[in-house]
């Protein structure tokens, strides 16, 4: 009776699984969410699974469920499909790839309870392309893995961000983005620190102030340093106060929140800053929660290095993918291509989605979560600027990019981002500098970004910095 129960028990769960998945899917259909196709193939192969079990349970009650002859082989042969099924997840899962995984986990269970529901099929198959198959597969397996161990074994050597997986600790994601110490970045020299400014010094000069300035790429790229937001800080600090300051430029290109509280943590303290400016990009500092754990699941790709060199290759063989390679850009010049600009636009359009999806809500609680760990550890004092997405500040750019986004036009709020975190910071008593209407309204004038590029040219950066010191001198005046 052991064999009909369990098969049994796999009915029901796997209808039951069904059913739960198949609750979801109109709602997300209404969302037009792009994983909504996974959904109803998951929930469709878990159905199928289920009625077959049931129909293997009623065949095992009167013994006639005849097990495959090569149980070694046919165990390996389910394993390899069960690997397979993580191929999907890795090329194609996005935001989801555990329902990816799972669409796949369940079509392989319900083909392989239909090789002992219909086993004539299965049986006619020439046993030496079953063998073929086996062999083949089994390479090709051993290969992967081989290679991976290898790359796993480099990147413990090897800080280059050619290993960078985005589920990596922000600690490895420091190291591997952090500017090369004494290089030449736009013209200036990367200080030993690894940070896109003058040399940091420990001992505090008397009569001068000290900020840090947190930040990802905004801090970093287009513009030398004198003219970025937090150069044009420190002069502007300079000349408003008539005491001088230093502006402790913390910014490393392409980290988020999880990067920023490490810094705030670990890096900033040794330098003693009187106060801390966090720039928190709208358009990619909305992160994803991974889970304790959760970003190692074998069928999700930022577990594995090998996807992850593979990744930067093909974005480095693009001659978008190359950016500016460090130098100062012409004004004019463009760094992505028209198709690639406004992928980076499109997706990025998630942000202001009102309500958020399921999957967009959870990436806002965790930010939210970790913007409160970021004030609780600057202490008070802390001001954020908001730095806007490009769509955000361009007119003809928004409506390109929504006028086609999954729900309409009418499902996105422009001006949500600004809205929920300059109302969550201020509750929790810290600063916002939020530059949105100063950029729109320089942007009629001129351009504020670097064309095709989403980050600020020289004048953008000029309005922010302007918009920051009005936010700063507003604090002093309290």
């Amino acid at each position: 009776m052991a064999l009909p129960g369990a098969l049994a028990l796999l009915a029901a769960a796997s209808a039951a699984r069904a059913l739960d998945l198949g609750h979801r899917l109109p709602r997300h259909l209404g969302h037009a969410a792009p994983h909504a196709p996974w959904l109803a193939l998951a929930s469709a192969g878990w159905l199928a699974l289920g009625c077959l079990a049931a129909h293997l349970a009623r065949r095992a009650l009167r013994g006639g469920v005849v097990l495959p002859r090569r149980a070694a082989r046919s165990t390996r042969l389910l394993a390899y499909g069960l690997a397979a099924a993580s191929l999907p997840a890795m090329a194609w899962g996005g935001v989801k790839p555990d329902l990816v995984y799972e669409a796949g986990v369940a079509l392989v269970a319900a083909l392989a309870a239909a090789a002992l529901v219909f086993p004539e099929p299965a049986r006619a198959l020439p046993a030496r392309a079953v063998a073929a198959l086996d062999l083949a597969a089994g390479n090709a397996l051993l290969a992967v893995l081989g290679l991976e161990a290898a790359l796993a074994l480099h990147a413990r050597v090897d800080t280059s961000v050619l290993y960078l997986r985005h589920a990596d600790p922000a600690s490895v994601r420091l190291a591997r983005m952090r500017l090369a110490p004494g290089s030449l970045h736009l013209g200036d020299r990367v200080n030993a620190d690894g940070y896109h400014d003058e040399p940091f010094r420990e001992a505090r000069t008397p009569g001068t102030a000290r900020l840090a300035f947190i930040g990802d790429s905004f801090g970093t790229t287009v513009v030398p340093r004198a003219r970025n937001v937090a150069g044009l800080l420190e002069q502007g600090l300079g000349r408003w106060t008539g005491q001088p300051h230093e502006v402790c430029n913390f910014s490393i290109p392409g980290v988020g929140p999880p990067e920023y509280l490490e810094v705030l943590r670990h890096e900033v303290p040794r330098f003693r800053p009187d106060r801390a400016v966090l720039a928190f990009f709208v358009g990619n500092d909305v992160v994803r929660d991974y889970g304790p754990g959760g970003a190692c699941r074998l069928y999700h790709p930022e577990a594995w290095y090998l996807h992850a060199v593979l990744r930067k290759l093909a974005l480095m063989a693009r001659p978008e993918g190359r950016g500016t390679q460090g130098r100062v850009p012409a004004p004019d010049e463009p760094t992505y291509s028209e198709e690639e600009f406004l992928a980076i636009e499109r997706d990025r359009l998630r942000v202001c989605r009102d309500p958020p999806d399921d999957e967009q809500a959870g990436r806002w609680d965790h930010t939210l979560g970790l913007l409160g760990d970021l004030v609780r550890e600057a202490g008070p004092g802390l001001v954020v600027l908001l730095i806007p997405d490009e769509f955000q500040v361009d007119d003809a750019l928004w409506g390109h990019v929504v006028e086609a986004a999954p729900g309409g036009p009418q499902a996105y709020d422009r001006g949500r981002p600004q809205r929920v975190i300059g109302e969550y910071l201020r509750r929790l008593g810290a600063a916002v500098a939020d530059p949105l209407d100063a950029l729109r309204e320089a942007a009629r004038g001129a351009p504020v970004y670097q064309p095709r590029d989403t980050h600020w040219n020289a004048r953008g950066h000029q309005v922010a910095a302007e918009v920051l010191l009005a936010a700063l001198a507003a604090m002093a005046g309290e």
